[in-house]
């Protein structure tokens, strides 16, 4: 935010956890982006209805979704881009996007969306090849934002990072 001309509002979780407050709190400050966890979301998507409509963005991400939540925010308080992000610990803060702006009534969980920049997201069978099209797989990260390893972890690191089969110069992910 603050690399890019924008304010930057921290709230402290006293305030975050009451509803009134911190409606307040980001009306005051003028609030424009914010983003969520999944479960503060789903938890003030009523509350925060004032707060929301007034948004340019709202991301929410950190576990899965109940879609009605989605549904009563953009029923009722829709920013500007309603996006569901989704990203382990080791890229930061999140690696794909889907910006909501319809949900089907019988929708039961949310896409993740699609790579942000300068990151490539997989689904690898066993044998780490590309699963195909539809068929299940474990979610792999490369790119610029997936960390170089855990700090003073090496046994934790060789087992959470892998180089990238599907990059030449040997990128973990």
């Amino acid at each position: 935010a603050l690399l890019n001309g924008a304010c930057l509002a921290i709230v402290d979780s006293d305030t975050v956890l009451q509803p009134d407050t911190f409606a307040r709190t980001l009306m005051t400050h003028r609030v424009s982006v914010m983003f969520m966890t999944t479960a503060l979301f789903s938890l003030y998507a009523e509350a925060l209805s004032e707060v929301f409509k007034n948004l340019r963005h709202l991301l929410f991400g950190g576990e899965s979704l109940d879609p009605g939540a989605a549904r009563r925010v953009l029923r009722h308080s829709a920013p500007r881009h309603l996006l569901h992000v989704y990203g382990p610990t080791e890229t930061t803060t999140f690696a794909t996007a889907y910006e909501i702006k319809a949900i089907d009534e019988q929708a039961r969980s949310m896409p993740i969306g699609h790579a942000i920049a300068a990151t490539q997201v997989y689904v690898l069978d066993g044998a780490m090849q590309l699963a195909p099209t539809g068929v299940s797989g474990e979610i792999y990260i490369g790119g610029a934002g997936v960390a170089l390893g855990y700090l003073n972890q090496p046994e934790l690191t060789q087992a959470s990072f892998v180089a990238d089969p599907f990059k030449a110069h040997g990128a973990g992910m």
